[in-house]
């Protein structure tokens, strides 16, 4: 039995009432460290898709603030994941934090995670990136990102259009 199931079997008898409160905290931190650990796999990092329907932040300052607010890491480290300069990474978390004073809030229908090593190739912008990774990894349509992003379609065609000419120039 994994190290989960054990955690989730603990979880319920919690719920029905067979085991102490203290018990169902340590389990909770238990499957807390677990999930962190799922998440990050060699500097890399996993975001929720639903994070980038926040409309008031763009999709870069989405990223650095989930990073350095909900995974607690420091700006250095965040500019190492992006590749970007660590100044880039400062002024873009204040610019969100100005847009948006409270912290990103994620629901519990979180099935898709984006890896955060899709923003890496500096010739893509972000939103292009994600846009990328959601129609030829993830298969969805440009309806369904459009749906997800809460952005316009023509918006999101756009992207993806500017993302692969890019890409097409840089294979040349």
């Amino acid at each position: 039995m994994l190290n989960t199931d054990i955690l989730y079997n603990g979880i319920s008898n919690a719920v029905s009432g067979t085991v102490s409160d203290l018990d169902v905290i340590r389990a909770l931190e238990s499957l807390l460290d677990i999930y962190k650990e799922s998440n990050k796999k060699e500097g890399q990092y996993f975001l929720p898709l639903e994070l980038f329907s926040e409309r008031r932040l763009g999709v870069l300052e989405i990223v650095i603030k989930y990073l350095h607010e909900g995974r607690g890491l420091s700006y250095g480290r965040i500019a190492d994941i992006l590749c970007r300069d660590d100044r880039t990474i400062w002024a873009s978390y204040h610019s969100s934090v100005r847009k948006l004073k409270s912290p990103l809030r994620i629901g519990s229908q979180t099935n898709i995670m984006i890896p955060s090593s899709i923003f890496n190739n500096r010739v893509l912008g972000p939103l292009e990136a994600l846009v990328i990774y959601l129609k030829r990894d993830c298969g969805l349509s440009f309806k369904e990102i459009s749906l997800k992003l809460k952005r316009e379609y023509c918006v999101i065609w756009l992207s993806y259009r500017k993302g692969t000419d890019k890409l097409l120039k840089v294979k040349r």
